[in-house]
């Protein structure tokens, strides 16, 4: 259950930063397809970044799970 609360709150973050970063480009005039391929790959990274992170915790819990045990 954390893995999935800590994921889906970095997800959320990364989103919102995205949808700036992308607001900031069609703002200055940029063309849609280099919008598209930028918000694709910072979706990416950003999925790789929140389950990378979200791991993180989950073999820490379980070290403690086992030393209690």
């Amino acid at each position: 259950m954390l893995m999935s609360s800590n994921f889906a709150i970095y997800m959320v973050g990364y989103l919102v930063v995205t949808a700036g970063i992308v607001y900031a480009l069609h703002a200055l005039g940029l063309g849609q397809q280099w919008i598209i391929a930028t918000s694709l790959i910072m979706v990416g990274v950003g999925i790789v970044a929140a389950l990378t992170r979200s791991k993180k915790g989950d073999v820490a819990d379980a070290k403690v799970d086992n030393i209690n045990h």
